[in-house]
C-alpha cells in the first residue's frame, strides 16, 4: 500500500481524506507554511507544496481553500482564515446585513507531488449563506464556515447535515480529494 503524506494539521481534512482514499496509507504532518499573499489558490498551493517537499520525504500533497461571497466582491477569498480569526462567522454575517444576494462558494486547489512530478486539482462548491449560524461542531468539520454555508441542493448548513447526507454530498461534489483519490486509483 502506497504511503502519502497530507501536509495539514487539520484533523477534519485528514479524516475526510482517509475516508476517500482507503487504498492509500495516508498520514499527516503539520507544516508551518509561509503562505504568499495572493488570491490565486494555485499560486498558494504551489508555494505550500514546495515548502512541504523540503520537510516531507516522498509523495505528499497540500490543499488550499478560499471562501468567496458574491455580494462582497469575493471577500474573504483566500484570506478566509484571517477573516475567521479576526471577525469570525458572526462578523461575516454582519457584513452581509441588508444584502439580498447570499450566494457564495468554497474553492479549492490541491497540489500533489508523486515523488517526481507535481499535479494540480481544483474544485468549486457553490451555496448560500445563512442569516445566523446553525448546527453543531463535529469531527468531520474542517471550518467554522460549516455553520453558515448551505450547499447547493440542500436546505441546511453543512454542520446540520447528518453523516449520511455529508457522505452523499461528498460523493456528488467531486472535490479535490475525490479527484486525487481517482487519480491515485488510475496510477495503481
Amino acid at each position: 500500500m502506497k504511503t502519502i503524506t497530507f501536509a495539514t494539521g487539520n484533523r477534519g481534512k485528514l479524516k475526510e481524506a482517509q475516508a476517500l482514499m482507503p487504498h492509500v496509507h495516508l498520514v499527516s504532518q503539520s507544516v508551518d507554511f509561509d503562505e504568499p499573499r495572493s488570491n490565486d489558490l494555485e499560486t498558494i498551493a504551489r508555494a505550500k507544496l514546495e515548502q512541504a517537499r523540503k520537510v516531507i520525504c516522498g509523495p505528499c500533497f497540500v490543499q488550499d481553500s478560499g471562501f468567496y461571497i458574491t455580494a462582497l466582491n469575493g471577500f474573504p477569498g483566500s484570506y478566509v482564515n484571517f477573516a475567521l480569526e479576526t471577525v469570525g462567522v458572526e462578523g461575516i454575517l454582519k457584513l452581509m446585513e441588508g444584502k439580498s444576494d447570499r450566494s457564495c462558494a468554497f474553492r479549492q486547489c490541491l497540489a500533489y507531488f508523486d515523488g517526481q512530478k507535481e499535479h494540480f486539482f481544483t474544485s468549486e462548491h457553490t451555496g448560500m449563506l445563512t442569516h445566523a449560524p446553525a448546527g453543531e461542531d463535529s469531527e468531520q468539520q474542517w471550518s467554522a464556515l460549516w455553520h453558515i454555508f448551505i450547499p447547493q441542493g440542500y436546505a441546511k448548513t453543512l454542520s446540520e447535515l447528518s453523516p449520511q447526507q455529508l457522505e452523499e454530498r461528498r460523493q456528488r461534489a467531486n472535490g479535490t480529494l475525490m479527484q486525487l483519490a481517482a487519480f491515485l486509483k488510475v496510477e495503481e
